[in-house]
C-alpha cells in the first residue's frame, strides 16, 4: 500500500493511471503483466516474522518482522557470502570456557536450525569466531550474524568486533531486531593491509572478554560475509561460498501506457547497499534513450531523459536508506518535471521524448551494477503530464 494516500485519489481532470500496482498491500501477489527473473533462491520474511526462501523466478513480498508490518517487493542486485557452513558452528574456533551444541532451538527460519554457547561461568576470555573467511584487501566488507539471548547471555551491539592484523576503517555496527527474540547484528568496515583475519563473537558481551564470571547462554544462526556497506538477504552456504542472483524486475506490455506524455509516481525506500547510480525506475529502449529516475551520488536523486542527447536532467533530490520516498516523473515534449516527497518542483521546457519498449525496475537493461537495493512499495503511471501542483501532492 502507499503511504501516500494522494497516491490512492483519482482526479477525474487526469484520469485512471493506465497502470497501477501496490506492491505493499499484503496481498503478496505480483501482478501478471509485471515481470520477475532470478536464477536461483532468495530469502525474505513473511507476514509472520519468519525468514522464508523463494524458489527461482518467484517474487519476494518482505515484511518487517519486528513489527509485521509490509516492505514491499523486495529487489536486490547480486551478492556473494563467502562464508562457508553458514548455519554449522561446529567448525569454529571456541575460546576459554565455552561448549557448542548444534541444532537446539528454532531459528529465524522456524526451524531447529540454531546452534547454542554456553558458558560455566569460569572466568576467561569467552568468543568463537570462524576460520575461513579470505577478505581482500582494499575493499569494504559487511559481516552479518542472527544472535538470540539465552539464559544470563547479552549480546549486544558490540557482540561482532573485529580482532585481527588486518588495518580497519570506518567501522559501523547496527543490530537489528527481528521475530521471537532474534536480532541480526552487523559490522561493516574497510580492510587493508594483510595478516591473521578474525572477528569474535562474546557471550556475554558486557565488559570485555576476560574475567567474566558469568552462566550464559547464546544462540546463533545465518553467518554472512559480503562484499559491500551493508548486509543484503540472508545466503545460506554449504561447504563454499553461495551466490543469490539479482532480481530482474520489468514490464515489458506498455500497451495501456501513453509512451509520448505520462506521469510516473514511484514509492520505494532504499536498503543503503546499492551503489550511487542505482536506478528506481527507468522507461528505456536503448543505452541512449530512456527516461529514469536514478541516484547521483551517496544521497541524491535525480531524474534523466535522453534521447540521443540530454533532454533533461532534474536538480538532485535528498535521499536517505531505510526512509519511504515518493518520486514522481512527468514527461512531455517541451514539458518536462520531477519531484521527491512533495518538495519542490524540477522542471524544463526544452527536449524531445524517447521511445521506449520495456518500463525497468531496479535496474538498467543496458548497464550491469546500477541495482537498486531495496523495496519496491507501489507504481502509478498516468496518461499525461500532470500539473506540478499535482505531482507535489501526490508525491508528499
Amino acid at each position: 500500500m502507499f503511504a501516500n494516500a494522494h497516491l490512492q485519489m483519482i482526479n477525474p481532470a487526469y484520469g485512471l493511471p493506465g497502470l497501477a500496482f501496490d506492491f505493499a498491500d499484503g496481498n503478496d501477489a505480483l501482478d501478471a503483466r509485471v515481470l520477475l527473473t532470478r536464477a536461483g533462491s532468495a530469502t525474505y520474511f513473511d507476514s509472520a516474522g519468519v525468514l522464508q526462501t523463494a524458489g527461482t523466478d518467484v517474487a519476494r513480498f518482505d515484511y518487517d518482522p519486528a513489527t509485521s508490518a509490509a516492505r514491499g517487493l523486495l529487489r536486490e542486485g547480486a551478492a556473494t557470502n563467502i562464508m562457508q557452513n553458514s548455519e554449522d558452528f561446529s567448525g569454529w574456533t571456541i575460546q576459554n570456557n565455552l561448549t557448542h551444541d548444534s541444532g537446539t532451538v528454532a531459528g529465524p527460519d522456524g526451524n531447529s536450525t540454531a546452534d547454542q554457547f554456553s558458558s560455566d561461568g569460569t572466568n576467561g576470555g569467552r568468543a568463537v569466531y570462524p576460520t575461513n573467511i579470505t577478505p581482500v584487501a582494499g575493499n569494504t566488507y559487511t559481516f552479518s550474524l542472527f544472535l538470540k539471548d539465552g539464559a544470563g547471555g547479552e549480546t549486544d551491539v558490540t557482540s561482532l568486533t573485529f580482532a585481527t592484523d588486518w588495518t580497519t576503517a570506518n567501522t559501523v555496527r547496527t543490530r537489528t531486531e527481528l521475530a521471537n527474540g532474534w536480532y541480526r547484528n552487523t559490522v561493516t568496515t574497510d580492510i587493508s593491509g594483510s595478516g591473521t583475519f578474525f572477528l569474535p563473537i562474546c557471550y556475554p558481551c558486557s565488559g570485555d572478554f576476560n574475567g567474566m564470571n558469568v552462566d550464559a547462554i547464546g544462540y546463533t544462526f545465518g553467518a554472512q560475509f559480503e562484499l559491500g556497506p551493508v548486509a543484503t538477504s540472508y545466503i545460506q552456504t554449504a561447504g563454499s561460498s553461495a551466490s543469490r542472483a539479482a532480481d530482474v524486475v520489468r514490464i515489458t506490455d506498455l500497451s495501456s501506457v501513453n509512451l509520448a506524455e505520462f506521469t510516473a509516481i514511484v514509492e520505494f525506500v532504499l536498503s543503503g547497499a546499492e551503489t550511487t547510480t542505482a536506478r528506481v525506475i527507468s522507461f528505456e529502449e536503448s543505452g541512449s534513450a530512456y527516461a529514469r529516475l536514478a541516484k547521483n551520488g551517496a544521497t541524491a536523486l535525480r531524474a534523466e531523459v535522453e534521447d540521443s542527447g540530454t533532454q533533461f536532467q532534474s536538480s538532485d533530490f535528498t535521499v536517505a536508506a531505510g526512509s519511504v520516498h515518493t518520486a514522481a516523473l512527468a514527461v512531455k515534449a517541451n514539458d518536462f518535471a520531477a519531484v521527491l516527497d512533495g518538495g519542490t518542483v524540477s522542471t524544463d521546457v526544452s527536449g524531445t521524448v524517447p521511445t521506449a519498449s520495456q518500463i525497468s525496475l531496479g535496474y538498467d537493461s543496458a548497464v550491469s551494477g546500477e541495482d537498486l537495493y531495496g523495496w519496491l512499495r507501489g507504481l502509478r503511471i498516468y496518461d499525461s503530464r500532470l500539473a506540478d501542483a499535482v505531482l507535489q501532492g501526490r508525491a508528499s
